[in-house]
């Protein structure tokens, strides 16, 4: 499997892992951020933590569509960094040891009515490391509800994300819709140029997204300080040492200022249409 896994990754630009999350495991993720949108709603609705959590607005009501900087308003999601198959998978594809750069939950409300028109997610070359995109599905992702869609192979494609466009709209290329199920894993690599539609179902899709890169490379790049690193392998070797499976008896404490360095990444890229 892990060989299969490696090759459709570096073929295609992404890749799914199949119930990657067990039952029991995503029904207590489910309820933890069922509990966590709303204490995120009151917070905002309050003004607090406006950096990180975004709102939508329709007919009078609010939404949370976003919330970075995930371990402030609910640690226990720090525990998926030690479930095997989530950094198994991420140590695979990327050959080496990890740290996740950042994370959030992504929520696509039919009421917010948006889509993410095709993008790459860095629009720098990562020639010199693979760093991926992990999506965690709680929820069900089908192509008629705003599903993901890629065009494989278009990690390796050194066209702009206009010309990609382009070449899909003469039919030279083509997407891919990737249909999930709650409890599947999504990984795609961060060149990969990817979108998706407006939530077109009666529910709601929340997805819990890491991005992973390799120790090796966050130390040597500027953009990521020794203090950074060090709050990040802290909170890694602290869950190290605890058992995954009693995630609910263990207490995990987030490193004092964990969240206080804020780092500016790559930039994305889109393409806009004048």
């Amino acid at each position: 499997m892990s060989t299969l896994l490696k090759s459709k990754f570096e073929h295609q630009g992404y890749a799914v892992i199949k119930q990657g999350i067990e039952p029991e495991l995503l029904s207590r993720l489910q309820q933890q951020a069922q509990s966590l949108l709303r204490d995120a709603k009151e917070l905002a609705m309050q003004g607090r933590g406006l950096m990180h959590i975004a709102l939508s607005q329709y007919k009078g009501d609010s939404s949370v569509l976003r919330i970075n900087n995930l371990f402030e308003y609910q640690l226990n999601f720090a525990r998926l960094l030690t479930h095997p198959t989530i950094i198994g998978a991420a140590e695979l594809l990327i050959g080496e040891p990890v740290l996740p750069v950042y994370e959030s939950m992504v929520i696509k409300h039919t009421s917010s009515n948006e889509a993410f028109d095709w993008h790459r997610d860095m629009q720098a070359r990562a020639d010199d490391a693979a760093i991926i995109t992990m999506g965690i599905y709680l929820d069900d992702s089908l192509a008629e509800q705003g599903a993901l869609k890629v065009i494989p192979g278009s990690h390796l494609m050194l066209d702009s994300v206009s010309e990609i466009k382009d070449r899909l709209q003469l039919g030279n290329i083509s997407s891919q819709d990737v249909a999930v199920q709650a409890g599947d894993i999504v990984i795609h690599h961060v060149n990969t140029v990817h979108g998706s539609d407006k939530q077109a179902a009666s529910h709601f899709r929340r997805t819990i997204y890491f991005e992973f890169r390799s120790l090796s490379h966050l130390r040597s790049n500027p953009r990521f300080s020794d203090n950074w690193l060090e709050k990040r392998q802290a909170l890694c070797e602290q869950l190290k040492v605890k058992s995954f499976k009693e995630v609910d008896t263990e207490i995990t404490v987030l490193p004092m200022g964990f969240y206080d360095e804020q780092i500016k990444i790559e930039a994305a890229e889109y393409s806009f249409a004048f």
